[in-house]
Protein backbone atom coordinates (compact mmCIF):
# COMPACT_ATOMS: atom_id res chain seq x y z
CA UNK A 1 0.00 0.00 0.00
CA UNK A 2 1.36 3.29 -0.59
CA UNK A 3 2.07 5.94 2.38
CA UNK A 4 -0.76 8.56 1.07
CA UNK A 5 -3.27 5.86 1.39
CA UNK A 6 -1.65 4.57 4.63
CA UNK A 7 -1.85 8.19 6.22
CA UNK A 8 -5.37 8.47 4.75
CA UNK A 9 -6.38 5.19 6.63
CA UNK A 10 -4.87 6.48 9.52
CA UNK A 11 -6.79 9.91 9.30
CA UNK A 12 -9.91 8.40 8.84
CA UNK A 13 -9.88 6.25 11.45
CA UNK A 14 -8.56 9.05 13.96
CA UNK A 15 -11.77 10.99 12.53
CA UNK A 16 -14.18 8.34 13.62
CA UNK A 17 -12.55 7.72 17.08
CA UNK A 18 -13.07 11.59 17.64
CA UNK A 19 -16.31 11.56 16.50
CA UNK A 20 -17.45 8.75 18.61
CA UNK A 21 -15.83 10.72 21.66
CA UNK A 22 -17.92 13.60 20.80
CA UNK A 23 -21.05 12.06 20.55
CA UNK A 24 -20.66 10.30 23.91
CA UNK A 25 -19.25 13.47 25.53
CA UNK A 26 -22.58 15.58 24.19
CA UNK A 27 -24.85 12.87 25.14
CA UNK A 28 -23.76 12.32 28.69
CA UNK A 29 -24.70 16.26 29.28
CA UNK A 30 -27.45 16.29 28.29
CA UNK A 31 -28.64 13.78 30.31
CA UNK A 32 -30.04 14.36 33.92
CA UNK A 33 -28.33 13.46 37.04
CA UNK A 34 -30.96 10.59 37.02
CA UNK A 35 -29.69 9.50 33.59
CA UNK A 36 -32.77 10.48 31.94
CA UNK A 37 -32.73 13.12 28.97
CA UNK A 38 -33.39 16.97 29.31
CA UNK A 39 -37.33 16.77 30.86
CA UNK A 40 -37.62 19.86 28.68
CA UNK A 41 -37.83 17.81 25.66
CA UNK A 42 -39.65 15.15 27.10
CA UNK A 43 -42.01 17.01 29.63
CA UNK A 44 -45.50 17.79 28.37
CA UNK A 45 -46.37 20.59 31.11
CA UNK A 46 -48.52 23.29 29.65
CA UNK A 47 -47.25 26.65 30.90
CA UNK A 48 -48.74 29.94 31.62
CA UNK A 49 -48.06 33.01 29.42
CA UNK A 50 -46.85 36.04 31.11
CA UNK A 51 -49.38 38.52 31.05
CA UNK A 52 -48.78 42.14 32.96
CA UNK A 53 -51.44 42.69 35.67
CA UNK A 54 -53.19 45.88 34.04
CA UNK A 55 -53.64 43.79 31.16
CA UNK A 56 -54.86 40.91 33.04
CA UNK A 57 -57.39 43.26 35.10
CA UNK A 58 -58.58 44.66 31.45
CA UNK A 59 -59.51 41.11 30.30
CA UNK A 60 -61.02 40.02 33.95
CA UNK A 61 -63.30 43.35 33.90
CA UNK A 62 -64.14 42.15 30.15
CA UNK A 63 -65.44 38.68 32.23
CA UNK A 64 -67.05 40.15 34.96
CA UNK A 65 -69.23 42.77 32.67
CA UNK A 66 -70.88 39.62 31.20
CA UNK A 67 -71.63 38.46 34.81
CA UNK A 68 -72.47 42.11 36.20
CA UNK A 69 -72.32 45.35 34.47
CA UNK A 70 -72.07 47.24 38.24
CA UNK A 71 -68.45 44.55 38.99
CA UNK A 72 -65.37 45.90 37.99
CA UNK A 73 -61.81 46.08 39.69
CA UNK A 74 -60.68 49.39 39.51
CA UNK A 75 -56.69 49.72 39.37
CA UNK A 76 -57.44 52.73 40.96
CA UNK A 77 -58.91 51.69 44.19
CA UNK A 78 -56.24 49.30 45.22
CA UNK A 79 -55.19 48.60 48.30
CA UNK A 80 -51.65 46.94 48.54
CA UNK A 81 -49.80 44.84 51.81
CA UNK A 82 -47.33 42.22 51.28
CA UNK A 83 -46.17 43.03 47.72
CA UNK A 84 -49.84 41.46 46.90
CA UNK A 85 -52.34 44.04 45.43
CA UNK A 86 -56.08 43.94 47.25
CA UNK A 87 -59.01 44.64 45.57
CA UNK A 88 -63.29 45.57 46.48
CA UNK A 89 -65.47 43.34 43.90
CA UNK A 90 -68.75 43.25 45.45
CA UNK A 91 -70.47 42.89 48.73
CA UNK A 92 -67.82 40.82 51.00
CA UNK A 93 -66.34 39.25 47.57
CA UNK A 94 -62.89 40.68 47.54
CA UNK A 95 -59.47 39.71 44.89
CA UNK A 96 -56.32 40.22 45.35
CA UNK A 97 -53.26 39.25 42.77
CA UNK A 98 -50.00 39.10 43.95
CA UNK A 99 -46.81 39.99 40.83
CA UNK A 100 -43.93 37.57 40.59
CA UNK A 101 -41.92 40.19 41.26
CA UNK A 102 -43.12 43.27 43.27
CA UNK A 103 -42.37 46.94 41.71
CA UNK A 104 -45.53 48.76 42.22
CA UNK A 105 -45.63 49.35 38.32
CA UNK A 106 -48.86 47.36 37.58
CA UNK A 107 -47.97 47.80 33.78
CA UNK A 108 -45.12 46.22 33.92
CA UNK A 109 -45.23 43.08 36.78
CA UNK A 110 -46.30 39.74 35.69
CA UNK A 111 -49.40 38.20 37.20
CA UNK A 112 -47.70 35.14 39.68
CA UNK A 113 -51.25 34.40 40.76
CA UNK A 114 -54.59 35.28 42.17
CA UNK A 115 -58.13 34.58 43.71
CA UNK A 116 -61.20 36.02 45.80
CA UNK A 117 -61.90 35.87 49.16
CA UNK A 118 -65.29 35.86 50.77
CA UNK A 119 -67.11 35.09 53.91
CA UNK A 120 -68.20 31.40 54.83
CA UNK A 121 -71.71 32.49 55.85
CA UNK A 122 -71.45 34.99 52.38
CA UNK A 123 -75.23 35.39 50.79
CA UNK A 124 -72.85 35.99 47.87
CA UNK A 125 -71.41 32.50 47.01
CA UNK A 126 -73.86 32.17 43.91
CA UNK A 127 -71.85 35.44 42.68
CA UNK A 128 -68.64 34.18 43.96
CA UNK A 129 -68.77 31.00 41.95
CA UNK A 130 -69.47 32.67 38.88
CA UNK A 131 -66.22 34.96 39.38
CA UNK A 132 -64.32 32.20 40.12
CA UNK A 133 -65.14 30.79 36.61
CA UNK A 134 -64.53 34.06 35.22
CA UNK A 135 -61.05 34.05 36.94
CA UNK A 136 -60.16 30.79 35.50
CA UNK A 137 -61.11 31.68 32.21
CA UNK A 138 -58.71 34.83 32.26
CA UNK A 139 -56.16 32.43 33.38
CA UNK A 140 -56.77 29.73 30.51
CA UNK A 141 -59.28 31.02 28.13
CA UNK A 142 -59.90 27.03 26.39
CA UNK A 143 -61.17 25.44 29.82
CA UNK A 144 -64.46 24.02 29.16
CA UNK A 145 -67.35 24.18 31.37
CA UNK A 146 -67.04 20.62 32.31
CA UNK A 147 -63.42 21.48 32.57
CA UNK A 148 -63.69 24.36 35.17
CA UNK A 149 -66.81 21.99 37.14
CA UNK A 150 -64.13 19.44 37.65
CA UNK A 151 -61.12 21.74 39.09
CA UNK A 152 -63.65 23.58 41.33
CA UNK A 153 -65.30 20.12 42.35
CA UNK A 154 -61.64 18.83 43.15
CA UNK A 155 -59.94 22.37 44.93
CA UNK A 156 -62.88 21.82 47.41
CA UNK A 157 -62.95 18.12 47.39
CA UNK A 158 -58.47 18.52 48.69
CA UNK A 159 -59.18 21.70 50.63
CA UNK A 160 -59.37 19.29 53.40
CA UNK A 161 -55.55 18.17 53.07
CA UNK A 162 -54.59 21.69 51.49
CA UNK A 163 -53.73 21.01 48.44
CA UNK A 164 -53.78 22.26 45.49
CA UNK A 165 -55.22 20.97 41.90
CA UNK A 166 -53.30 20.78 39.53
CA UNK A 167 -54.72 19.56 35.39
CA UNK A 168 -51.19 20.57 33.90
CA UNK A 169 -52.47 22.91 32.32
CA UNK A 170 -50.76 26.14 33.03
CA UNK A 171 -52.96 26.86 35.83
CA UNK A 172 -52.94 25.55 39.85
CA UNK A 173 -55.89 26.21 42.07
CA UNK A 174 -56.43 25.82 45.78
CA UNK A 175 -59.76 25.99 47.81
CA UNK A 176 -59.44 27.11 51.22
CA UNK A 177 -62.00 27.17 53.80
CA UNK A 178 -60.67 28.44 57.09
CA UNK A 179 -63.66 28.18 59.75
CA UNK A 180 -62.00 30.11 62.15
CA UNK A 181 -61.22 33.23 59.91
CA UNK A 182 -65.25 32.73 58.61
CA UNK A 183 -63.28 33.32 55.02
CA UNK A 184 -63.29 30.91 51.79
CA UNK A 185 -60.92 31.79 49.63
CA UNK A 186 -59.89 30.47 46.16
CA UNK A 187 -56.16 30.60 44.65
CA UNK A 188 -54.88 30.71 41.36
CA UNK A 189 -51.43 30.21 40.37
CA UNK A 190 -50.07 30.51 37.00
CA UNK A 191 -47.26 28.45 36.25
CA UNK A 192 -44.45 29.72 34.38
CA UNK A 193 -41.47 28.12 32.46
CA UNK A 194 -38.13 28.36 34.72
Amino acid sequence: MEKSTKITIICLIILAIFLTVVYFVVDMFTKDQDGSKDKIEEDNTVYSEEIAINDYLTNLNTSLKQIDKTIIIDSKKVTTQDDTYYFYLYGDINFYIKPKKYTGDMTKEVVEESGIYYSTTSINKDLADKIIRAILLVNKADLKDDEIEQILVDAKAKSETGEEVDKDNGIIIKFTENKEAGQDEYLIRRVYKK
